[in-house]
């Protein structure tokens, strides 16, 4: 798999140009979570942060998803984490 880097350019989850945020803040370019929007996309994600986690051996007891997006990453990360390392992690929202 490549890079989360050349991930997110090539899936266009990532856009550079003149944006305003719902914050009403401008901004070069706009992160767009919503883009995760099918299994293969949310497992990819998941993958990514499962890698970096097991890679960098980060010691943790729970993986906290925040509302709203934030659940759906926590929960394609555990299931990545069981799937891949054999961890059973539990997960919170």
């Amino acid at each position: 798999m490549n890079s989360f880097s050349e991930y997110i350019v090539n899936n266009e989850i990532i856009k550079f140009g003149d944006f305003t945020l719902k914050s009403g803040r401008k901004s070069p370019y706009f992160f767009n979570f919503g883009s995760f929007h099918n299994g293969m996309r949310l497992w990819d994600l998941g993958e990514f942060y499962a890698d970096y986690i097991y890679e960098n051996k980060i010691e943790f007891d729970v993986i906290f998803g925040s509302a709203y997006k934030g659940i759906p990453i926590a929960l394609a990360t555990t299931f990545v984490l069981n799937k891949k390392y054999k961890m059973n992690i539990d997960y919170v929202f």
